[in-house]
């Protein structure tokens, strides 16, 4: 069985990147010949996991696709804790710490590392990056 690590760099609204991601995974998640790691949202790619994020009319939730290729197949949505909170995307655990209004990252994304995602990484056969 050949294994997966997805790398998400881009944002979610920029072109059709992140919806060419998606079906890629959906296709990774039900072939019985692959296996899907983990998704990692890493530099822009931490926008896919803002909560409140809210498409304009005509465009595709894709945050909520998201949500739902982690809950079918049970996939890791990892978020980059460093390159989430310099673009003001916060855990709940963030907000009780810094007394802020709202949060913007929830289940089933999760905060981690770099090095959670190497450690992934390095148990996949192959890389794919959006």
């Amino acid at each position: 069985m050949l294994s997966y690590s997805m790398l998400i760099t881009s944002a979610p609204y920029d072109g059709e990147r992140i919806s060419s991601a998606q079906l890629f995974a959906q296709a990774l998640a039900e072939n019985p010949d692959t296996c899907l790691r983990n998704i990692f949202f890493y530099q822009q790619g931490v926008f896919n996991a803002n909560f409140l994020s809210t498409p304009t009319a005509g465009q595709v939730n894709l945050y909520k696709g998201w949500c739902k290729l982690a809950a079918q197949n049970n996939i890791k949505l990892q978020v980059c804790v460093t390159a989430a909170a310099k673009r003001g995307i916060i855990s709940q655990q963030e907000q009780v710490e810094n007394d802020l209004a709202a949060f913007t990252l929830q289940a089933p994304f999760e905060q981690t590392g770099l090095a959670d995602f190497f450690t992934q990484l390095h148990k996949a056969d192959r890389l794919v990056q959006f």
